[in-house]
């Protein structure tokens, strides 16, 4: 998938980096945007595939493409904290916490 999205999906569908459409070239480091481009991928081989017919890649662009795009780089995306003033810079957002394991085990001797 990397030679794929290094090669070929950011050559094609985003060169341009600001601050309204960040990108990150340590794109693997975000967890989201590797399970954005992963979904994008297997969705890509599907859509070239012989059998998908002549608009296989149309209706990848329009079902996939675009709508995936829109979240990797919008203001609220996995990359927005890796773009400041319109430099590249990489940071990446903190996650929730994990679960408390206890705070289950009580929630589920409580529950009806």
């Amino acid at each position: 998938m990397t030679p794929w999205v290094d090669e070929i999906f950011t050559k094609i569908y985003g060169p341009e980096t600001t601050a309204s459409r960040p990108w990150c070239v340590r794109w693997p480091e975000h967890p989201e945007a590797v399970a954005r481009l992963h979904a994008l991928w297997l969705a890509w081989q599907a859509a070239i595939d012989p059998d998908s017919g002549a608009a296989g890649p149309s209706s990848w662009q329009r079902d996939h493409l675009e709508p995936a795009l829109m979240k990797l780089r919008s203001a609220d995306g996995p990359f927005a904290a890796c773009t400041s003033s319109g430099h590249v810079s990489h940071r990446l957002l903190e996650h929730p916490a994990l679960t408390d394991p206890e705070s289950l085990t009580s929630l589920a001797l409580t529950a009806p």
